[in-house]
């Protein structure tokens, strides 16, 4: 019952003003779970557990990680597929919700059950009794670049937010929004410390859990969302230069079951059969038709790539090929052949991601397939950015890109030459572009979108009659508001 104790004290409180019942707040004896090493390794489960609880509430027609998707679909990139439920898809695909749009509430909600649980955590996890101190520095290390990450991810989403570091804080206080640059300038202090007492490696038994790399690799991205140029080129030199991850040479060796802990993924949620810890992410891109390897599909066909972003890819680009113009069905036709069927370019839905492959052995809700978060690739084009930023057009942002483009290619015969890009801007657009093709449903095109100040217009292109500086931002859930008043809403 003590694991249930806490399962419920992060669940009431949550909602911060909302939903709670102080009294069972009170009766809730935290000191009588951070006893032991095993208590302490089973809490921390649950605060990485806030990767899955960010996303996995949000079913249809959001996707299973609605936070990624979110990045993704209310970009320009991606559309709703026939598969989706109908009614809500404008308002997603193009960033035209309102203020009680259920996506949007449920990520405020689900972000801020993973900060509480990482409060928690950190308040607590110094009283587990054990000669290993430095076992325990090390959860403590790790609850709290958790942490740092989900208000960094909030912030992204709502802007300035209440801002809560302390397990024991009134709930009942109505706390107002604290401003974006100092909730993320107590990210960047909580993750440097944090960085050394983390491992470089762990055993296989505890995959998924944050590394040394790990940890600097959100501090990189932290750095690059707030244009803190030198800060985020130099992280992402020494993580380039002096960690262990590489890029994998073979694009098509980058993705599926078989290639996950590949040495170029920083850090991914880790997803196992059977459901709820499964991922299910690929099975959204895939129609029910799909024929996978071994025969047979479950995918269901939520997602399509537009044809407008399909068409900047180069036709040689290896990285076009995930994107899906026709498919082998399981239908087959009267002399039992599967039959190929085809996506007419530029008429109803667009071509199929198949970035993703499905999992042959654990297919739709049972899917296995890791969602990867950082991957090396994403590191390298930041310190690319950064330097134009610092420096304008220079060799080493263009050689940075080329290590990209040169295996997107397989040769190095469309690698970019600095004599092409005379200004700072003419970089910037560029490497944007190669962001949107070598990042393409990681998480982060509508932020990249964004930073580049680009935003409105990609959306306006796509298709949108709504969007606005509005957009840039979520609502905060209206529950949230009625319930305190000192908070106030965007800009809705």
């Amino acid at each position: 019952m003590k694991t249930l104790k806490i399962y419920l004290l992060a669940g009431l409180t949550c909602l911060l003003s909302s939903c709670l019942d102080t009294q069972l707040y009170n009766e809730i004896a935290v000191d009588d779970f951070f006893n032991t090493e095993s208590d302490a390794r089973a809490y921390l489960n649950g605060v990485y557990g806030g990767f899955r609880d960010r996303s996995a509430r949000n079913y249809i027609p959001a996707g299973e990680y609605a936070y990624q998707m979110l990045n993704e679909i209310a970009a320009d990139g991606l559309i709703f597929g026939p598969g989706a439920q109908s009614g809500k898809g404008s308002q997603y695909e193009m960033a035209e919700w309102g203020v009680d749009f259920y996506v949007t509430s449920s990520l405020w909600n689900d972000l801020y059950l993973a900060i509480v649980r990482a409060n928690i955590g950190i308040d607590n996890l110094g009283k587990v009794e054990t000669n290993d101190t430095k076992l325990i520095e090390q959860f403590v290390a790790e609850a709290r670049v958790a942490r740092a990450w989900f208000y960094a991810d909030l912030t992204y989403l709502y802007g300035d937010v209440p801002f809560i570091t302390d397990s024991k804080f009134d709930i009942t206080s109505k706390p107002k929004r604290e401003s974006k640059d100092k909730i993320i300038e107590f990210c960047i202090s909580e993750i440097l410390p944090s960085i050394e007492k983390l491992p470089e490696s762990y055993p296989a038994e505890d995959y998924g859990r944050f590394t040394k790399s790990a940890a600097q690799a959100k501090l990189c991205k932290m750095y690059l969302e707030a244009k803190m140029w030198k800060e985020c080129a130099d992280m992402a030199n020494e993580i380039i230069n002096n960690s262990p991850h590489k890029l994998v040479s073979d694009w098509g060796k980058l993705w599926g079951v078989e290639n996950e802990k590949n040495i170029e993924t920083i850090f991914s949620i880790p997803c196992l059969p059977p459901r709820y810890q499964h991922s299910a992410y690929a099975a959204h891109f895939h129609p029910a038709d799909f024929l996978i390897e071994g025969g047979g599909s479950i995918g269901w066909d939520y997602y399509r790539c537009t044809w407008d972003f399909y068409n900047t890819f180069d036709p040689a680009d290896k990285r076009r090929a995930d994107m899906l113009t026709s498919y082998i069905s399981v239908e087959k036709d009267a002399n039992g052949q599967n039959i190929r069927k085809e996506i007419g370019h530029g008429g109803g839905e667009g071509p199929i991601p198949n970035k993703f492959p499905l999992d042959p052995a654990h297919i739709g809700w049972t899917e296995g397939t890791d969602v990867v978060l950082i991957r090396l690739a994403d590191i390298i084009l930041a310190r690319a950015e950064s330097l134009n930023e610092l420096n304008g057009p220079n060799q080493e942002s263009i050689d940075l890109i080329n290590q990209i483009r040169t295996r997107a290619f397989g040769n190095e015969t469309h690698n970019l030459k600095l004599a092409d890009y005379g200004t700072k801007e003419a970089l910037r657009a560029a490497i944007l572009q190669e962001r949107g093709w070598e990042l393409y449903l990681e998480g982060y095109r509508r932020l990249d979108l964004i930073r580049h100040g680009v935003y409105i217009d990609a959306m306006k292109k796509k298709g949108s009659t709504f969007v606005s500086n509005s957009q840039l931002l979520l609502p905060i859930p209206t529950s949230e508001i009625n319930l305190n008043p000192n908070l106030t809403q965007n800009d809705y």
